[in-house]
C-alpha cells in the first residue's frame, strides 16, 4: 500500500470572504497522530477588513486548533494545504 499527503478543495462560502477546506479522498484519509481515520473538524480562511487572511486549522480533538494568518488568499490556501499534507495522509490501494 502507497501513502500520501492528504488532499484539500476550497469552497467559498455564501456569504463571500469565507473559505472552507475540505480533505479529498476523506473516507480513506487517516490521522498521523492518532493512526486512526480522519476527522479534521475545521479548515478555514476568513478575509480580514485590512485585506489579509485569518486561518483557522483544526485537527480531530479540541486541543488540536492553530490559528494563523497569510497576507493573500493563495497564501493561506498553500498554509492550509501544508497543514494537512503534514496531519492527514491516504492510503492508496
Amino acid at each position: 500500500m502507497k501513502r500520501r499527503g492528504a488532499e484539500l478543495v476550497f469552497v467559498e462560502s455564501s456569504r463571500g470572504g469565507h473559505w472552507h477546506g475540505r480533505l479529498l479522498a476523506r473516507d480513506s484519509a487517516m490521522d498521523r497522530q492518532t493512526g486512526k481515520p480522519a476527522r479534521m473538524q475545521a479548515a478555514a480562511i476568513h478575509e480580514r477588513r485590512d485585506g489579509t487572511f485569518d486561518i483557522v486549522m483544526q485537527g480531530g480533538h479540541r486541543s488540536g486548533r492553530r490559528y494563523s494568518w497569510a497576507p493573500t488568499l493563495d497564501a493561506a490556501q498553500r498554509a492550509l494545504i501544508a497543514w494537512a499534507r503534514r496531519r492527514f495522509y491516504v492510503v492508496e490501494p
